[in-house]
């Protein structure tokens, strides 16, 4: 099972760019970002590794892994938005933050983004 600051990063990645892929049973986290952020791509990589099916690889621009399937990501993805936000402590937020962030480009579409 996951441990806590794994749990955090995952909901925090997924209220920011990642997602959910597969059906019941054999769901798993895809992150991906944009290669000038492969660093952050790592740091994820490095803390989820017991979770992960491949190191993160580089393609059309977008550095990416993804998980092995775990239960977890059944119980996560029937979830609504705003209870995966409300279960976030600071790291979690700070996962969220950066990717919203990266996406946005700046603080203030962060503020303006933060109703999920």
């Amino acid at each position: 099972m996951p441990d806590e600051a794994q749990v955090q990063i995952i909901l925090g990645s997924l209220l920011g760019d990642a997602r959910i892929e597969g059906g019941a049973g054999a769901r798993r986290l895809s992150i991906s970002e944009a290669a000038p952020r492969e660093r952050y791509v790592w740091w994820k990589y490095e803390r989820l590794a017991a979770l992960a099916d491949e190191p993160p690889m580089t393609r059309d621009g977008r550095v990416s892994f993804s998980t092995i399937a775990h239960p977890l990501f059944d119980e996560v993805i029937a979830l609504p938005r705003t209870r995966l936000a409300g279960l976030l402590t600071a790291l979690g937020r700070s996962v969220r933050t950066s990717s919203l962030m990266a996406r946005c480009g700046s603080a203030t579409c962060v503020r303006t983004s933060n109703a999920i």
